[in-house]
């Protein structure tokens, strides 16, 4: 099973974290890093197994481990390790900010180090069925090698002739480039001074945030492709035979590999066998998931809609949610080789912010700012089947 945080390689290979000789920053970064995952393995256990992640969960109860991150955030921001947060400090805190010039800078250190820790792991934790996620430093390249899905054909020889006709082994290579992708939220400082801050929790959104609009982008990318591939393997009608055949195909085309059948959950619903007495066999599964876990030897595997997030608190489409992904439509996707949407993350989020002390209304403002992209590396033969 993969880790799903790992700030080790960060420290290890990424010069531009800012935590090489800095022990205390690192130390508070972990604990940060500590807190998310236990707010994930708190409302999210079920996903990450899935998803093939070991999680490390906590014994400690998650209000003292974000205390505990507070207490510490607090004590490495004013560079005062006998720091204690009473009533009277927070009483301080409220009165005035206390994050100047210097100190404003330690406290996003921490909140920059820590999300760009676990962005990437929760953007793949949402998408790592279909997506590669990598990082690079600042100015690298995301260079991705294509090979061929081709195999060697065997020729039949007349007597004396050495060698037929030569088949030539093949790749390329394809760059996903980045550009700088943004998010600025923003809390009543009141909230951070009187303690009332869930910081795993807001490491978590922004995190998934950045996550969400790459789930949206490798989508989009793996839906594109899909209806680009050659017809043989394009079926319309989300029947048993055609999901057969699409399944079929695809496995014929790479190698023999078992292929996975991916969609939403309205989508993966109607994949279901034509024969009413299989339909009985597969009813506890139906029933529990929503869906069968395995088709014609293929594993099912659901991809979690998303709402606009524009339109998530309105009513603008006739009182039905504005879906991002369509239902109508599954993938069959062999794994093989590697993944085909590759997201690339480039150095480390940067950030501008604005303290509380410097606004009107004591709001405690951040623009986060991650160079990033995503493309679709194609490698393999894929399939895709539509709804009539």
């Amino acid at each position: 099973m993969n880790k799903l945080f790992s700030i080790d390689n960060y420290v290890n290979s990424q010069k531009s974290l800012g935590l090489r000789g800095d022990a205390d920053l690192e130390k508070v970064v972990r604990m940060g890093v500590d807190l998310t995952e236990a707010h994930i393995a708190k409302n999210y256990a079920e996903q990450v197994k899935k998803a093939n992640y070991e999680i490390k969960e906590s014994t400690e109860d998650y209000s003292m481990l974000n205390k505990a991150f507070e207490t510490a955030l607090f004590r490495y921001v004013f560079q005062n390790n006998e720091l204690e947060l009473t009533k009277e400090t927070r009483s301080e805190f409220r009165r005035q900010n206390p994050l100047k010039t210097g100190e404003s800078e330690r406290y996003y250190d921490v909140i920059t180090a820590v999300l760009t820790t676990v962005t990437p792991s929760v953007t793949e934790l949402f998408t790592g069925m279909y997506n590669e996620v990598r990082n690079i430093a600042y100015g690298d390249t995301a260079e991705f090698e294509v090979e061929s899905n081709e195999i060697f054909q065997v020729n039949r020889s007349a007597e004396g002739i050495s060698f037929g006709g030569e088949q030539k082994k093949y790749k390329i290579s394809k760059t996903v480039n980045t550009e700088p992708l943004n998010i600025t939220f923003s809390t009543d400082w009141y909230r951070v001074a009187a303690g009332k801050e869930d910081f795993g929790k807001n490491f978590f959104r922004a995190a998934q945030g950045f996550a969400n609009y790459f789930t949206v982008e490798a989508y989009n990318r793996l839906h594109a492709m899909a209806l680009q591939v050659p017809a043989s393997y394009r079926f319309t009608g989300l029947t048993t035979d055609n999901i057969d055949m699409a399944v079929m195909a695809v496995q014929s085309a790479n190698g023999g590999t078992q292929p996975s059948i991916i969609g939403t959950l309205p989508a993966l619903r109607e994949v279901l066998p034509d024969n009413d007495f299989l339909k009985t066999g597969v009813s506890e599964e139906w029933v529990k998931m929503g869906y069968v876990g395995q088709h014609a030897g293929a594993p099912l595997v659901k991809i979690n809609n998303l709402i606009n997030p524009v339109t998530v608190n309105t009513n603008t489409n006739a009182g039905a949610p504005a879906f991002l992904f369509h239902n109508n439509v599954v993938f069959v996707l062999p794994f093989v080789g590697s993944r085909p949407v590759k997201t690339v993350f480039e150095g480390d989020l940067f950030n501008i912010q604005r303290t509380a002390i410097e606004t009107d209304d004591k709001t405690e403002r951040a623009s986060l700012t991650y160079r990033a992209g995503v493309d679709f590396v194609y490698d393999s033969i894929i399939g895709v089947v539509t709804q009539a």
